[in-house]
C-alpha cells in the first residue's frame, strides 16, 4: 500500500518532535554563522557587493562587470538592507538570509503537507524537509550559492506538486507561494529548467496523465518566469548591449577555458555518485511504498548528469545531487520503518519512538560543531576587526591574509582592486574590509579567457580580431578606473595575470605610481605611493 493512502487523524506530538529536531539542527547552523560574522566566501561575496552597488544606483555590467544574468544580484538586496538597517555585518547578515529561506520553504512545504489530509504524505514530507535542512547545516564553502538557494527554493514547490500527483488537497494560497519560489529558483540558471522537469517527466509515466502539469503551482511558476524574461525589455540600453553584446559572445565562445575532462568530473565528484547510486537502489525498491522517491531521484540523477557533462569541477554544482541523496536518505529511513517490530508500529507509539529518534540525532550532529566554534572564543584565537563601521570580532582563520594587508595599509575611503582569474580573494576581502572597488571590473576572469581566444588555433581571424578588440576594451576601462579612482592597493595574482599584463606594458602605462609592497600567496601587492 501507498503510504499516501494513510488518512487518519494527525498524531500531533511526534510532529512536534520531529519540528524540534529541524529547529535544533537550523539553530546550531545560525549560531555557527553568528561566531563567524565575517565568514563568506567568494561568489557569495561578489554577489552580495554588487547587490550593494546596485542598491547605490549602479548599473550592472556598465558600473560593474559580471557574467551571469542579474538575478542572482536581485536576490542578494535583502541581506545588503538587513545588514544597513540591523547594524549586522553582510556576511553575518547573509547567512541569516539563506535560513530564513530554507525555513520559508520549509513552512511553506509543511503546511501543504499538513492541509494534504493525508497523515502518510504529511510524514513523507515531514522526512524530506528534515533532510533538506540537515544537508544546509553542514554546509559552509557552498552555503547560499546559487545552486544550494534553486534546491531551497524548488523544495516547497517539489512538495506541492508530489501532493498534486496523489490527488491530495492543495491550497490555493501556498500553491501560488511554492510557484513563485520554484519559479525564482529555476530561472537562476538555465540548466535548472531540465533538472525541475526530470520529475515531472517520471509522475507523467507513473500516473499516466498530464492533466496536473497544469494547475496553480506551475501556472504560477511559469508566470514567474515569464516575468523575469520579460523584465529584460525594461532595462537600460547600456545594460543589455553590453550583457549581451560584450559579455555573452566571450563565455560561449570561452566556455572550454573552465572545461576539464569527463572521467575527471566522475573521478571527483565520486562520493556524491556513490550516494546517489545508494540512494537510486533504495528508491527503487521502495517505488511501491510511495510516490515520492523515484521523482526526487530523477531530479537528482539529472542534477549530476548536468554536472558531470557540463565538465566544471566547482563543488556548488553538485549541491542540488547531494541535497537530493540527503532528503532520500530520510524519507527511504522513514519508508523502511514498516520493518520495524510491530509493537513499535501501531498507535502513536511507533511515531513518536522516531520523533525521539530524531531529537537524539539531531543533538549527537550539532554537539560537536556548537561546542567547537565555542572553544575558538574561549581560547581567544580571535582577531578584532577594528576599523569596520562597528567593531567585530571573529576567529582569526577566517580573515583572509589580503584583509590583513588591506586593514593596515588603507583607511574606509580607500579604494582597492584585484586583477584576479577568480573571484577569490577579491571576495571576502570587500565584505571583511568594507573597502570600495576601484573598478568596474570586479574581477579579471574574462582576460585569461579572452587570452586563450585569440591564442586558439582553431579561432578564425575575424574571431581573433573580435576578441584583441574585446581585451583592448578591457584594457582601456582598466586605464580610465585606475586614473579615475587611484587605488591605494592593487592586487595582481601572478600565475595566470601577471605575465599578461606585463606583455601589454600595463605596469609602465596604468601603475607607474606604485611600488610592489609585497607578494601575499598567488598575490603581488601594489601600494600607490602619491
Amino acid at each position: 500500500m501507498m503510504i499516501e493512502d494513510v488518512r487518519t487523524s494527525h498524531d500531533l506530538l511526534p510532529l512536534a518532535l520531529c519540528l524540534v529536531a529541524v529547529i535544533i539542527l537550523a539553530g546550531s547552523s545560525i549560531f555557527f554563522w553568528y561566531c563567524h560574522p565575517l565568514l563568506i566566501f567568494c561568489d557569495q561575496g561578489l554577489y552580495m557587493h554588487m547587490a550593494q552597488l546596485l542598491l547605490q544606483g549602479k548599473v550592472p555590467y556598465v558600473d560593474m562587470f559580471e557574467i551571469n544574468p542579474p538575478l542572482a544580484i536581485y536576490l542578494h538586496t535583502p541581506p545588503v538592507l538587513a545588514a544597513s538597517f540591523f547594524h549586522l555585518t553582510q556576511p553575518f547578515a547573509f547567512a541569516l538570509y539563506i535560513w530564513t529561506l530554507i525555513l520559508i520553504s520549509s513552512l511553506v512545504g509543511g503546511l501543504a503537507a499538513w492541509r494534504s489530509g493525508s497523515r502518510g504524505a504529511l510524514y513523507v514530507s515531514m522526512a524530506a524537509i528534515l533532510g533538506m535542512v540537515f544537508f544546509s547545516r553542514g554546509q559552509t564553502l557552498d552555503f547560499g550559492q546559487r545552486d544550494h538557494i534553486f534546491a531551497i527554493l524548488y523544495f516547497p514547490f517539489f512538495l506541492v506538486r508530489y501532493l498534486r500527483w496523489q490527488g491530495l488537497k492543495n491550497n490555493r494560497a501556498l500553491g501560488i507561494i511554492a510557484g513563485i519560489l520554484g519559479g525564482i529558483g529555476i530561472a537562476l540558471k538555465h540548466y535548472f529548467v531540465p533538472v525541475a522537469l526530470a520529475a515531472e517527466v517520471v509522475w507523467v509515466i507513473d500516473k499516466k496523465s498530464l492533466r496536473p502539469l497544469l494547475s496553480t503551482e506551475t501556472v504560477a511558476a511559469s508566470l514567474t518566469l515569464l516575468l523575469y524574461g520579460v523584465h529584460f525589455v525594461f532595462l537600460p540600453k547600456g545594460e543589455l548591449q553590453t550583457f549581451f553584446g560584450f559579455i555573452v559572445p566571450i563565455y560561449q565562445a570561452g566556455y572550454s577555458y573552465y572545461m576539464t575532462s569527463l572521467s575527471y568530473n566522475v573521478f571527483w565528484s565520486r562520493p556524491d555518485l556513490y550516494l546517489m547510486a545508494a540512494t537510486t537502489i533504495g528508491a527503487l525498491a521502495l517505488a511501491r511504498r510511495s510516490s515520492f522517491v523515484l521523482p526526487l531521484q530523477a531530479f537528482s540523477l539529472m542534477s549530476a548528469a548536468i554536472f558531470v557533462l557540463a565538465g566544471q569541477v566547482w563543488t556548488c554544482h553538485t549541491m542540488s545531487t547531494r541535497m537530493a541523496s540527503d532528503i532520500a536518505l530520510c524519507v527511504q529511513a522513514l519508508l523502511c520503518a514498516r520493518f520495524l517490530p510491530a509493537f513499535t508500529r501501531r498507535g502513536r507509539l511507533g511515531p513518536t519512538i522516531l520523533g525521539l529518534a530524531l531529537i537524539a540525532f539531531a543533538v549527537y550532529h550539532v554537539k560537536d560543531p556548537v561546542e567547537s566554534a565555542m572553544r575558538e572564543h574561549e581560547n581567544g584565537d580571535l582577531f578584532w576587526v577594528k576599523s569596520l563601521k562597528h567593531s567585530v570580532i571573529t576567529p582569526k582563520d577566517d580573515i583572509e591574509a589580503c584583509s590583513k594587508i588591506v586593514l593596515n595599509y588603507t583607511q574606509p575611503d580607500d579604494s582597492i582592486l584585484f586583477i584576479s582569474s577568480a573571484m577569490a580573494p577579491g571576495y571576502p576581502v570587500f565584505q571583511q574590509c568594507e573597502r570600495k572597488p576601484a573598478s568596474r571590473l570586479l574581477h579579471g576572469m574574462v582576460l585569461p579567457i579572452l587570452s586563450s581566444l585569440i591564442e586558439d588555433p582553431d579561432q578564425s581571424e575575424s574571431r581573433k580580431g573580435l576578441f584583441q578588440s574585446r581585451l583592448r576594451q578591457i584594457f582601456d576601462w582598466y586605464e580610465d578606473d585606475i586614473a579615475a579612482n587611484k587605488p591605494k592597493i592593487i592586487f595582481v595574482q601572478i600565475r595566470f595575470i601577471y605575465d599578461l599584463l606585463r606583455e601589454r606594458g600595463f605596469f609602465e602605462r596604468q601603475m607607474a605610481g606604485y611600488k610592489v609592497l609585497k607578494d601575499e600567496g598567488d598575490y603581488r601587492v601594489y601600494l600607490r605611493e602619491q
